[in-house]
């Protein structure tokens, strides 16, 4: 079971950049995207949920940056098959203070869920205390000391958390890359 931390994988510049596309990404705590009907369980996390309408909304500068950075992690590492297609999910996360996100794995039995290979998670701000990203099984590769731009890449079926905010707020960008089948 590894993960994989590639240190100032984006500038401090680009994370600014990601946060700002909140005030133009439709999303609400408990809303999934466009779908109102399409509740997100928030009885195991709090935070606020940004979500691009469409991988349009996305630019295109930030998704070719993601796909090289993952592709790299899984041939060196997971040797997942990813599919032919280059699927994505994402989600900007905003922690307030006490927000978290208890444990749970990446994978689920709905939608694009069940898809999800790989997942990972980009810091993009330093100026909180708590919330750090662990791991159960392997506490030696849980986030400390991470710094803007790190980003943490691991399988999807790894159990993870976030731990809760002290002060400050948390901003990350997370996201699945997505195969073309289940794993097996």
């Amino acid at each position: 079971m590894k993960v994989v931390v590639k240190p100032k994988a984006f500038t401090k510049e680009q994370c600014e950049s990601i946060i700002s596309f909140h005030t133009d990404w439709f999303g609400n705590r408990g809303y999934v995207g466009n779908n109102e009907n399409r509740r997100i369980d928030t009885s195991n996390r709090q935070c606020m949920v940004y979500i691009p309408p469409s991988i349009e909304c996305v630019p295109n500068w930030l998704i070719i940056d993601i796909f090289k950075k993952i592709h790299s992690a899984n041939k060196e590492v997971f040797n997942f098959n990813l599919g032919k297609t280059e699927n994505i999910d994402l989600n900007l996360l905003k922690y307030d203070p006490g927000a978290h996100f208890d444990t749970h794995m990446d994978l689920g039995d709905g939608d694009t869920s069940s898809l999800r290979k790989i997942s990972f998670t980009l810091l993009l701000n330093d100026s909180y205390e708590g919330g750090n990203l662990t791991f159960n099984i392997i506490p030696e590769m849980s986030q400390r000391n991470s710094e803007i731009g790190d980003m943490i890449i691991f399988p999807s079926y790894l159990e993870h958390k976030v731990e809760p905010i002290t002060s400050g707020v948390r901003w990350s960008l997370v996201g699945w890359i997505l195969g073309d089948k289940h794993f097996i």
